[in-house]
């Protein structure tokens, strides 16, 4: 598998507001779509110029097309991340992760160098978030599987195991120990059903889909996230968008749909490259924008430690 790619977002303003930040982000999408079929306009083009060329060149370059394999292995790590400087790229080699935060604009300084960064930040844009948060892992583990499909699907299914994300933990610094994150988490019918479901793994891949979950988190509680999956060109994306007010203890701090996640999974020569973006418009800082700043990074971080578990427990299993 070259490059796997998975985008969680989530947005929305009070009230009918958020059916507009809803058909914005269809269309960003539908924008997206419209590039990628003038792309392939194009590219059907270039591979009829090529062809040509192949075959006025003669055998040779045959024989180099067919022996060439190297296209086949994930890329390098550092060719994934050429946004990042030396000092910030031996951080990630050494620690295993780097963390920025923005306030003043969208800054996606430790972003991959991948197809569809640029929707992220089109999107982080368009939302204008308080605080903004961006996270990077290396993780040095791979999938096990005979094939690249085989391994694309294990992918798929691991962030389609929503009720596998109850009892992970994240550090929290301000206690200085290992805390649970999400204490409970499972795929409901729709917002007004929460009787719980079983994860909805498949044996095939589809180009969308659409679930809903209720998840409770130690630091906003109980709240109700719709789930859309949409797989092209060997990219995942995964949108999760909060429709419930999102309460501190009893004040509430994001409205419904004001929340984006954005998740990255690339395969590299080192292993997983996992990135978060996060964009938060919360209704006041009112002093709490480091707790809040906190709050969505260990969020992050769970996602990634639950990530980090599933690999380990696929290759387990294949033991």
């Amino acid at each position: 598998m070259r490059a796997s790619f998975l985008s969680i977002f989530a947005a929305a303003p009070f009230g009918g507001a958020g059916r507009s930040r809803r058909s914005g982000r269809a269309e960003r999408f539908g924008r997206a779509d419209r590039r990628r079929r003038a792309g392939r306009s194009s590219g059907r083009f270039t591979q009829r110029i090529a062809c040509l060329l192949l075959f006025v060149a003669g055998p040779a370059l045959w024989i180099e097309a067919d022996t060439g394999n190297a296209s086949e292995a994930p890329p390098p790590t550092r060719g994934v991340l050429s946004n990042l400087s030396r000092d910030q790229y031996r951080e990630l080699q050494d620690e295993g992760s780097l963390k920025s935060f923005f306030t003043d604009g969208v800054e996606l300084e430790l972003a991959p160098d991948l197809r569809g960064v640029d929707d992220i930040r089109e999107a982080l844009e368009t939302m204008d978030p308080k605080v903004g948060i961006e996270s990077l892992f290396l993780l040095r583990e791979s999938l096990p599987g005979d094939s690249e499909a085989e391994r694309e699907l294990t992918l798929y299914n691991i962030f389609r195991s929503i009720s596998t994300m109850e009892g992970i933990e994240y550090y929290s610094a301000s206690r200085e120990r290992m805390r649970v994150f999400y204490k409970e988490s499972y795929v409901i019918n729709n917002p007004d059903d929460k009787d719980r479901r079983d994860d909805p793994l498949v044996s095939e891949i589809p180009e969308t889909d659409t679930i809903h979950v209720f998840q409770r988190d130690s630091s906003f509680g109980r709240n109700v996230y719709e789930v859309e999956y949409r797989h092209r060109d060997d990219k995942f994306f995964m949108s999760m968008t909060n429709l419930t007010r999102m309460y501190y203890r009893i004040a509430p701090v994001v409205a419904p749909e004001n929340l984006e996640i954005h998740l990255t999974v690339v395969e590299t020569e080192d292993g997983y490259l996992f990135y978060g973006a996060t964009g938060v418009d919360v209704i006041t800082l009112l002093g709490l924008e480091d707790r809040v700043k906190d709050s969505f990074s260990n969020r992050v971080e769970a996602i990634f430690r639950w990530f980090q578990s599933r690999i380990e427990d696929r290759q387990a299993e294949s033991e």
